[in-house]
């Protein structure tokens, strides 16, 4: 009998491991096919209707993320299942959400089985700052956390006070950490110039707050008038500094809204549409470099925009020269399981002309071109807003 006893128990023992198994690789199934954090996202903004040809045209340029503008259950709805059928993945903003008034765990199970279908949805916006004030900024903490512990494998995004807006660094990183402790994704979103002291701070101050946390962080920017240039520097300066993805542009024009679109109001490729597919191209190609990355540092060098950050001392970049009179780069330091790497990035200012650009080690180390594979011996041709990625021997 005792055998017996012994031999149920362990019976028992091997049917609940199996079935805890099953249920994992059930879950697996059901998690979204293109999990944001996953990935190196390159996101744009949703425009006021969705038409499911505007996100195929948007996967076509390499887009793998559509975030909404607005609140809106069924524009949601619409969204994630037109970026389902271009391989896309969705962020959705619910009603429910937008103002934090979740009426308890029953709500918040309904917002979640609203999406629990549709595979695309990588994640939820919160809400932002200008909908929860201060004052309500727990009802906004347990939010995401019930989120969090209700689909953990979809990300929660709050859109965050720009850190410009704080009196002094101090206040301003605790209000980073406090996103980044409550378990959201940091977004910082920026609608000025991308090419300034204040668009470097924000990103020098971010990028160090999550990379002590081991949280990823995303640039969002919605400026308009942009050049092949800006398009260019907005996407590879924020790849530069550690950033986990860069979310840019808009579908289509939309009035009262600052953002460039991908395509005309017909639905056409507007004239920024090569420049952003080349740009995401290269960036995708990258991606799984860049995803295993923390950022150490990024400073500026040459003419670039007062109060920018200074060169370290112990940078394995000697010196990077241009055949460009008043040129000037951002380099950002990057380290991956013992490599060094380094991202250089020409400003987004002249001529919309390729520039013969000299980047020297120091000590006698070597930059390897990590798309290439070949080591750089000479100048070599950065456009305006480009950027390359280099590995240190």
């Amino acid at each position: 009998m005792v055998e017996i006893g012994r031999a149920c128990r362990f019976s028992l023992c091997i049917a609940a491991g199996l079935l805890v198994f099953c249920c994992a690789a059930q879950a697996q199934r059901r998690a979204p096919r293109y999990g944001l954090p996953r990935k190196f996202t390159i996101g744009l903004h949703a425009g006021a209707t969705i038409d499911p040809a505007d996100y195929a045209l948007a996967a076509k340029a390499g887009f793998n993320l559509a975030v909404p503008l607005r609140p809106g259950l069924n524009y949601s709805r619409a969204l994630a299942d037109a970026c389902g059928r271009a391989q896309m993945n969705a962020v959705v903003w619910d009603p429910r959400l937008a103002t934090c008034d979740a009426g308890g765990a029953g709500l918040t199970a309904e917002v979640i089985r609203e999406y629990g279908d549709r595979r695309a949805v990588a994640g939820y916006i919160v809400s932002n700052y200008q909908l929860v004030p201060p004052s309500r900024t727990t009802l906004l903490f347990w939010c995401v956390a019930e989120l969090g512990m209700r689909a953990p494998r979809r990300f929660r995004y709050v859109e965050a006070l720009h850190p410009k807006e704080f009196s002094g660094e101090k206040s301003c990183r605790q209000y980073i950490e406090r996103h980044l402790d409550m378990g959201s994704g940091y977004v910082l979103y920026e609608e000025d110039d991308a090419f300034s002291s204040d668009s470097l701070a924000a990103m020098a101050l971010v990028g160090k707050a999550c990379a002590e946390h081991r949280k990823p962080w995303w640039r969002r920017l919605r400026i308009d008038g942009a050049s092949g240039p800006m398009i260019r520097w907005q996407a590879y300066s924020a790849a530069a500094a550690g950033a986990h993805g860069i979310i840019y542009l808009i579908a289509r024009p939309l009035p009262g809204h600052r953002a460039d679109s991908l395509l005309d109001a017909e639905g056409k490729p507007a004239p920024i549409y090569e420049t952003a597919r080349a740009t995401n191209k290269r960036l995708a190609l990258l991606a799984p470099t860049l995803m295993a990355m923390q950022s150490a540092t990024f400073y500026a060098v040459g003419n670039m925009p007062d109060g920018s950050p200074q060169p370290p001392d112990d940078s394995p970049i000697e010196s990077i020269t241009s055949g460009v009179k008043d040129d000037g780069f951002l380099v950002g330091l990057l380290q991956s399981f013992g490599r060094s790497y380094a991202f250089v990035v020409r400003k987004p200012r002249g001529a919309d002309l390729p520039a013969p650009v000299t980047v020297r080690c120091a000590g006698g180390r070597i930059a390897v071109d990590v798309e290439s594979g070949g080591t750089i011996d000479g100048p070599l041709d950065l456009l305006p807003g480009e950027g390359r990625l280099f590995l240190i021997k």
